[in-house]
């Protein structure tokens, strides 16, 4: 066989998305599978909040509009990461005297505006209601240290300092008042002159700003999940004005289905309803040929190999596991995530040593996914809700039963009696644990058939502790029960 169609040389992909539109953008150009149709969404619906698991492509959505933007002159796109954001800063960011539930989302729409006001003047076709309004307002910014470029978090550090607000007077003009009022009356002329700027627009290109990286703020801080759903409100009215005063504009929000399901707030429910769509790879058919994760591993091996292929027919064994078809046991290996089924592949490629692997091959690769990626992977999302300590002792205590299915009185004896698991508060813990579906449940029906209950497979379903509980499957190796 050619080397450059071997099994070990078809390129499935990255782990992030951000980096693989840097080091190889054709598989996000070529080997993006929109299913579902999310792109076309995000471009010409109300949609603007995109939910998902961790590891679903909430970010290879946002890079793929990026890329998309690169080659169409008339979308200009620009993606803000929520990295190191200084919540405690952001808190009391202007002068304004009410309840987190109204300010915050005032503080994101200023902050918001000044990055649309960035991106219109990318385009010399935009035009102002106020041209000399703007050419002031953008020059005063500068002036201020809002500089073009600068991440949410810098814009929140340079608003924050207090050189900004000794410096406003100045800009704007203001004499005749105390240092404070200046301060507080030149951001009310700044953010009234950035709303009659930005919702007047006439923009013949669209703009789109799309923010990302909520999941790396999942605390049990209440002021970053009051400032988060902020977010999602201030974008929400933004949209609608951005619609009512026909502004080719769109603020995109990308978040975790686990974190937006915590956030405060009554018109949770509307938002997700009305604007957003939600990341579901999982499909109960019984030709497993036809599931989405299948058809996206083979178009990326089409784009790598340059050919039409179906690699579970042309380079894996037809069976690793008696009565199943190699694909059925792999993605029971998985959460339905694309991360997860890439890093498998990825895994089996490691241990290929011929053109197409062998069975012992693909079961090595197996159990590197589950010790390597798998169990880390979960790890890092019980982040947050759990302590380090907390996700340690439950992993252990898991293993410690050594068997796939148990029930909770016989989990509850080992962690009496053993006193490393002590401390677990049981129940709080195995809800942790199924919603991240490191477990689930398993129940016998009146025909004698297995059924399962996993949250990656129904994501409004609960863990009951009345049912046998069992272990991923995708975990067993890691923990050394199978």
């Amino acid at each position: 066989m050619d080397n450059g169609n071997e099994f070990k040389n078809i390129t499935f992909g990255m782990a992030a998305a951000e980096t693989e539109k840097t080091h190889n953008p054709n598989l996000l150009i070529e080997g993006f599978l929109d299913a579902n149709g999310y792109i076309e969404s995000l471009l010409s619906s109300n949609t603007f909040l995109i939910l998902g698991p961790k590891g679903s492509g909430k970010t290879a959505i946002a890079s793929k509009l990026e890329l998309i933007s690169e080659s169409d002159k008339s979308l200009i796109v620009k993606l803000y990461y929520l990295e190191d954001f200084p919540y405690a800063q952001f808190s009391k960011l202007l002068p304004i005297n009410e309840a987190p539930q109204t300010r915050y989302p005032n503080y994101w729409e200023f902050l918001l505006l000044i990055s649309f006001l960035e991106s219109f003047s990318r385009n010399k076709d935009t035009e102002y209601f106020d041209t000399n309004i703007y050419k002031n307002i953008v020059k005063g910014l500068q002036d201020l240290g809002l500089t073009p470029g600068q991440s949410l978090a810098d814009m929140v550090k340079t608003v924050s300092k207090k050189e900004f607000r000794i410096n406003i007077a100045s800009v704007i003009n203001i004499a005749h008042m105390s240092e404070k009022a200046k301060a507080d009356y030149g951001i009310d002329v700044i953010f009234q002159n950035l709303r009659e700027l930005c919702y007047t627009v006439k923009a013949k290109c669209k703009h789109m700003i799309i923010v990302d990286g909520l999941d790396d703020v999942l605390t049990k801080k209440d002021r970053q999940y009051e400032s988060l759903i902020a977010l999602i409100q201030a974008a929400e009215r933004m949209n609608r004005k951005f619609l009512k005063n026909n502004v080719n504009s769109k603020v995109i929000i990308l978040c975790r289905t686990d974190l937006f399901d915590k956030l405060p707030g009554p018109n949770k429910n509307k938002i997700k309803q009305d604007y957003s769509k939600t990341l579901d790879w999982y499909q109960d058919v019984r030709d497993v040929t036809s599931v989405n994760l299948v058809k996206l591993v083979n178009l990326r091996a089409k784009t790598s190999l340059k050919r039409e292929v179906d690699i579970f027919q042309e380079f894996l064994p037809s069976e690793i596991r008696s009565g199943d078809p190699t694909v059925k046991t792999l993605l029971d290996n998985t959460r339905y995530r694309p991360r997860d089924f890439i890093h498998l592949l990825k895994n089996i490629q490691e241990h290929t040593k011929g053109a197409i692997p062998t069975v012992g091959e693909v079961w090595n690769g197996l159990r590197t996914y589950s010790l390597n990626y798998l169990i880390e992977e979960i790890t890092d999302e019980l982040s947050g809700y759990l302590t380090p300590e907390e996700i340690d002792n439950s992993i252990k205590l898991l293993g410690s039963m050594n068997e796939i299915r148990f029930n909770l009185t016989d989990l509850e004896i080992k962690k009496n009696t053993d006193e490393r698991f002590n401390s677990l508060e049981l129940t709080r813990i195995l809800n942790v644990l199924f919603d991240s579906s490191a477990i689930g449940n398993v129940r016998r029906n009146n025909f004698g058939e297995d059924r399962y209950t996993m949250k990656y497979r129904n994501p409004y379903a609960s863990f009951d502790p009345n049912k046998t509980i069992t272990i991923h499957l995708g975990l067993c190796k890691a923990l050394n029960i199978l």
